[in-house]
């Protein structure tokens, strides 16, 4: 296993980085639960939970050696988790194998017990995105007729609904992908044989055509009505997405990440 910031070893259990011992590690995901007082005297109405902010904390022990001196280790604890970075990528190994990342901005270091040979630092990582991400992006194509309606599958192997990422790529006209009743997604748009338009869910959602020929641009504005973006997400577990156009033959891309509440 071993634990990576900024796509740094910060710790590692098979020997490969021997300067810094972990004493503790805490995860905490927080909430704001939504509760409406009613006339009831003797009860109150639950609306909605928010997230807030995760705070992953690690407590490190960092130990001189011959090649390392405490003041350099600490230098260069201070130079990793410079807050001129901004968000960067926290990266840990689970025990099961599985790559776990967590997009985070550096708290400011916090140190104690510092002696020539051992200096302990408490290292806050704080996510605006609460959730750790499966590092490995999953995805799943299929190609589509106007006169053929088709179906694309995914299996969302995480612990929570997870935002989609589609390329639609032409020759289609007003391609439209949806799941169940719950949403769909839909452009009044055509998109010519080597053309493509990404489309991605996550807030905020953005929308990119791209020519085979020329600059890229915005195409936010082709939806229709109909289209949520802020609801295009794979419920947990397997399922299928169904796809459609007016006219044309195309093939569309589904990505995803599967995302956890919790280390897994």
């Amino acid at each position: 296993m071993y634990i990576k910031f900024d796509s740094e070893t910060i710790w590692a259990n098979d020997g490969s980085w021997e300067h810094a011992y972990i004493e503790s590690e805490i995860d905490l995901n927080g909430r704001l639960n939504a509760i409406e007082e009613q006339g009831d005297r003797q009860m109150n109405l639950y609306r909605d939970s928010k997230a807030l902010n995760r705070e992953y904390t690690l407590v490190m022990r960092l130990g001189a050696s011959r090649t390392k001196s405490i003041p350099e280790l600490m230098n260069w604890w201070e130079d990793l988790h410079t807050k001129n970075g901004g968000e960067r990528t926290v990266e840990r190994v689970m025990t099961s194998g599985r790559v776990l990342q967590l997009t985070a901005v550096p708290e400011t270091p916090q140190w104690s017990e510092v002696g020539i040979r051992y200096a302990t630092v408490t290292q806050v990582y704080t996510a605006a995105l609460p959730l750790w991400k499966e590092s490995a992006e999953q995805s799943d194509s299929v190609a589509y007729t106007a006169a053929v309606p088709t179906t694309i599958a995914f299996d969302n192997q995480g612990t929570v609904p997870t935002w989609v990422r589609l390329n639609f790529a032409g020759a289609v006209t007003d391609p439209k992908v949806s799941y169940s009743t719950e949403w769909e997604i839909e452009f009044d748009l055509d998109i010519p044989l080597n053309d493509e338009l990404d489309v991605n869910t996550r807030t905020p959602a953005t929308v990119w055509y791209r020519p085979n020929v020329g600059a890229d641009s915005k195409a936010y504005g082709y939806r229709t009505s109909a289209t949520s973006f802020r609801k295009a997400k794979l419920p947990v577990g397997s399922g299928t997405l169904d796809m459609v156009a007016a006219a044309g033959t195309g093939v569309l891309t589904l990505y995803w990440y599967n995302y956890f509440e919790a280390f897994i």
